[in-house]
């Protein structure tokens, strides 16, 4: 029997904490509300807190640390056609989304002094498990969040923001669409939702749009760009 082919693959070890050392000061971002009419608006610091329910089994410090810096869900998503090529999205506090950007390498044109991007995103309402996507668009990067009260958020990550470029928590929040799918309006009404809402969200990398997974078994097509298809 003939020898097997050469694998040129190798492992080689990643070690984040160097990379860590190249973010700057995390930017903090606390994002609008949905009223039931459907329109934006600022709330209180307090509602970007989340309490946690305790267990009698476990300990209580040991709970409250896990909720409030160990991801609930996460993610690397590697970008094709911009810079850096790789976020890594962490979810902690249960409406705290995190962004970091971990590459390893950088192009010669990217100055090696530059700090990495890190973006902490408050949402007003908790996350919803599995209802994260990112799409990439001929004008950047856009983040996709639906929360527990079925509002969808769609964030900007321009190259600016990507970059470092922009770090004023208000200049960043205005880059950010917030609104209520229609046919959940048309289902449930603004600010009155039923017990089927989505357990499932997946975003179409090029954009083309968002299938929601309803927890009767219905899909659902959305388009963030124009009307339901």
């Amino acid at each position: 029997m003939a020898n097997p082919s050469p694998s040129w693959l190798q492992e080689t070890a990643l070690s984040f904490e160097a990379i860590a050392r190249h973010h700057g000061q995390p930017v903090v971002v606390s994002l609008p509300a949905i009223n039931d009419n459907g329109i934006p608006e600022s709330v209180s610091p307090e509602r970007y807190d989340f309490t946690f329910e305790t267990k009698q089994d476990d300990n209580t410090l040991t709970q409250l640390y896990s909720w409030q810096h160990l991801a609930s869900e996460s993610g690397l998503y590697h970008q094709k056609n911009a810079l850096p090529s790789s976020l890594l999205w962490r979810v902690v506090n249960g409406g705290t989304l995190t962004i970091h950007c971990v590459d390893s390498t950088r192009p010669k044109h990217v100055p090696r002094n530059r700090p990495l991007v890190a973006i902490h995103f408050r949402f007003p309402s908790k996350i919803r498990p599995n209802c994260i996507g990112i799409s990439e668009t001929s004008t950047g990067t856009n983040l996709y969040v639906l929360t527990e009260d079925c509002a969808l958020y769609n964030i900007s990550l321009s190259e600016d923001v990507l970059s470092g470029e922009i770090k004023n928590p208000t200049t960043l929040a205005e880059k950010v669409h917030t609104h209520r799918p229609l046919f959940m309006q048309a289902r449930f009404g603004q600010g009155k939702l039923s017990l089927d809402r989505p357990h499932f969200m997946y975003v179409f990398p090029s954009a083309e749009g968002i299938v929601f997974a309803m927890q009767d078994g219905t899909l659902h097509l959305y388009n963030p760009y124009g009307m339901n298809p």
